[in-house]
Order: C-alpha cells, then structure tokens, then sequence
C-alpha cells in the first residue's frame, strides 16, 4: 500500500494518459464571470510526451486528497533538452475559454439572454455542461446582434447587460459552468462556532451594496451581508 506521506501533494491526471504526473510548481488566476487559467510545471517521468496530443486533453489538478480543479489541456511546451528529467509547462484552462477562438457576425430574434448564450454553449459541445441558477427569467429581445465579436466575448457581453455572473463547480472528472445572480447560485458555507474573544484580529462582519440603474428592477439593487466562518475570529 502507497505511503501517504510521501506522495506528491499537486498532482496532475490527463485523461488516457493512465498516470498521474507530478507538479513541480504551478501558478492561477480565478475570479467571477471569467476563464480560469492555471499554468503547470510537471514532470515527464522518463515520457517524451506528445505535445500536440495533449492539445484540448480533459485534465484534473489535485490537492491533496479531497480538493480538485478540472479543466481541459489549452497549451504545452517542454522547458528544456538537458539532461535529466523532462520539465513541461502545461496551460490548463475551462471548456468556456474555446469560445474565445470563434468570431463571427449573426442575428439572434426573439430570444432571451439566456437562450442565446445555452444556444452558443451547445454549437461549441457544452450541452449538459452548464446549467442556469436565476431568480427570474431574462426579458425576450426582439433582435440581438453579434457584429465581429468571438462567441466568448458575446456571452460576456449578455451577462453584463442582464447582470449575470457565472462561475465553475469543479470535481475529479468534470467542470460544469454556473450562471447565477445576486447571490443565488452560491453554496453557504458551514458556519463556526462564536468566540466571545478573539485571538487574533481579523474582519468579523462586512456588508455589500450594489445598486445599477440599467438592469431590471428585480436585479437592480443587490446587498450581501456576512460574518467571519474562522474559528479563531471574533
């Protein structure tokens, strides 16, 4: 049986690849309503990998035991020919990030947002890959133009106007892309027991208001409450 203490803590799965590489280093950006990017520095372990054939691979970055982020492999490069172990620099990135490679000039009549972005989803094989969390329904638009802009830049586009945000669930073996607005959409977290006295400072509660005039009067004011989920913050 493995010893757990001494397997790597990143570790890095390529689907039909049948093995897991260690990652050296790695670097990412994650923020809300935008692609995820992680650059990876792995090992070869004695594979000369076929770079081309990684190209748009389903990937999985593990954290330990428990914690994963899932994204498909969007650029590869080996680091260097010397002699030793082989170094790769692999670009992990969501599905959502190829809409970006497509641009083109269209008409959408009658349709809401919505619809328009599932129906982009799915010309790019995102069906059951996304799923809608929204407290009301967008407005149908009698025309919608897409003049020049990529497929991406579209979607980003229509979440701004209807004051969406999206954001990625991730597990071992798929990413599936949440839209959502005001604070639907988003798990709560467990909250910690109170202590009457802190033992460090810390922000204990916070409050959030957002007003914009141009949305829909059901989403146009916003206003996110919260308090301090750490145990050691009071």
């Amino acid at each position: 049986m493995p010893d757990p203490t001494s397997a790597p803590l990143f570790r890095l799965e390529i689907a039909r690849l049948q093995r897991c590489f260690t990652v050296i280093s790695f670097s990412a950006s994650e923020a809300i309503s935008q692609p995820f990017a992680f650059e990876l520095d792995i090992l070869g372990d004695g594979l000369d990998l076929d770079l081309t054939g990684l190209m748009y691979k389903p990937a999985s970055l593990s954290f330990g035991s428990r914690k994963n982020f899932h994204g498909q492999i969007q650029g590869a490069t080996r680091k260097h020919y010397q002699p030793g172990p082989a170094c790769y620099t692999l670009i992990m990135g969501p599905r959502l990030a190829c809409l970006g490679l497509r641009h083109q000039s269209r008409i959408f009549q009658h349709m809401t947002a919505t619809r328009i972005i599932a129906q982009v989803l799915e010309e790019h094989g995102l069906k059951n890959c996304f799923r809608f969390d929204l407290p009301t329904e967008c407005r149908e638009r009698d025309c919608c133009v897409q003049y020049q802009e990529s497929d991406l830049q579209l979607v980003q586009r229509l979440c701004a106007e209807e004051g969406i945000h999206y954001h990625f669930v991730h597990s071992r073996r798929r990413h599936e892309l949440v839209f959502g607005a005001n604070l639907h959409g988003f798990a709560r977290s467990p909250v910690a027991r109170w202590r009457q006295f802190a033992q460090q400072s810390g922000v204990t509660r916070f409050a959030v208001t957002e007003h914009a005039t141009q949305l829909p009067s059901s989403r146009a004011g916003q206003h996110a409450t919260g308090e301090s989920t750490l145990p050691f913050v009071t």
